[in-house]
């Protein structure tokens, strides 16, 4: 599967475009993040031979700080959409802090070119189909939309509470 790669400015323009979205229609990173109760969890292909995780260990693939497992094996984190109110809840849940500061944090890794930020997919369906067909790749999503992660050739290695 061919990735799309963007530039800098274009992750830059998407972080600001989210964060003004989320301004004018009233909302904070963090309202957006306690919009819900529900189980986030992160999957990988069935086939991947991935180790458990810890929070850690998703933190640290999710925020560029790593591209591979503990066991050696390489993994693509994929990221929903910017102004997604479970990415919103994701890193909160993660890293304990708002949407806004995480889109500030990969603005300032881009400019000086030390990482790139998790591909974002149009939505849930796409992150699924993105796991489903490559071992390499993982992502998130609320437990409530994969009742049988098993049936859908996905396998659950981390489950995080809701923030």
């Amino acid at each position: 599967m061919a990735m799309r790669t963007s530039t800098p400015i274009q992750y830059v323009r998407l972080a600001l475009a989210s964060c003004v979205t989320a301004v004018a229609l009233g909302f904070s990173g963090q309202a957006c993040a306690q919009s819900s109760s529900t189980t986030l969890v992160v999957v990988v292909n069935a086939k991947m031979p991935a180790p458990a995780l810890t929070a850690k260990d998703v933190t640290d693939l999710y925020l560029g700080r790593t591209r591979n497992l503990s066991n050696g094996q390489a993994v693509v984190p994929l990221d929903n959409p910017a102004a997604s109110a479970t990415r919103a809840r994701f890193y909160k849940a993660l890293t304990g802090k708002a949407i806004t500061d995480i889109n500030a944090y990969w603005a300032r890794l881009l400019f000086t070119g030390q990482s790139s930020p998790p591909q974002p997919m149009a939505d849930t369906a796409a992150l699924l189909d993105a796991v489903r067909s490559s071992p390499f790749m993982m992502a998130y999503v609320e437990q409530s939309q994969i009742p049988n992660p098993e049936a859908l050739g996905l396998k659950i290695v981390l489950s995080i509470p809701a923030p």
